[in-house]
């Protein structure tokens, strides 16, 4: 129900559930609800929701990211929580997406720490709005070239890599990069690179 969330809030936090349909639309019961959240910000206010990275940073976006120019919104940043995060499952990652009016500039993406001083590091570069050596530390980025944090570190060890092997081409343009799990058996002739 939109009336849940009021008008005008300064801060609305949630983790919505995924997977549930909504009653009301039919539709994904977290999109609708998100939507809703994004909406009931004041001029100035800030949504943080914590999401599933496979839903939100999917190759199609999910309608509720489609719909934030329409209502006005934009991701301000996104903070990549690592595997292990939760006590629960040490398995499970998720997303904090920071959300606030006005039109869609350059995103924030960063790795959320294990220690406070690295959170300070990372408060610092996005306040600053620096570029940090280290992908997980804070990188500004346009919105829609970001897909997630893991994929943007690994292309940038492989940038490293070529640049490693002097090699002018991108290593995709002489070889062929299959990205595999631990433990599967790789092609015969292949060469494995750790990431």
């Amino acid at each position: 129900d939109p009336k849940v969330f009021g008008e005008a809030n300064d801060l609305v936090v949630c983790t919505p559930p995924f997977g549930l349909k909504s009653r009301v639309t039919g539709g994904d019961f977290a999109s609708t609800l998100l939507e809703h959240a994004g909406r009931s910000l004041s001029p100035t206010g800030e949504a943080l929701f914590v999401l599933s990275p496979a839903g939100w940073w999917s190759p199609q976006p999910s309608a509720w990211r489609q719909s934030l120019a329409v209502n006005g919104l934009s991701i301000k940043a996104c903070f990549w929580l690592p595997a292990g995060i939760w006590p629960q499952s040490r398995w499970l990652r998720g997303v904090v997406v920071q959300v606030v009016r006005g039109a869609q500039g350059r995103l924030f993406v960063a790795e959320l720490p294990g220690t406070d001083d690295d959170w300070n590091v990372i408060m610092s570069n996005l306040e600053q709005q620096r570029q940090a050596p280290d992908a997980r530390f804070g990188r500004w980025l346009p919105a829609d070239e970001f897909t997630t944090l893991p994929a943007l570190v690994a292309s940038e060890r492989l940038a490293g890599v070529e640049t490693s092997f002097g090699t002018r081409k991108r290593l995709g343009d002489i070889a062929q990069i299959t990205l595999a799990k631990r433990g599967v058996a790789p092609p015969t002739g292949a060469i494995r690179v750790p990431m």
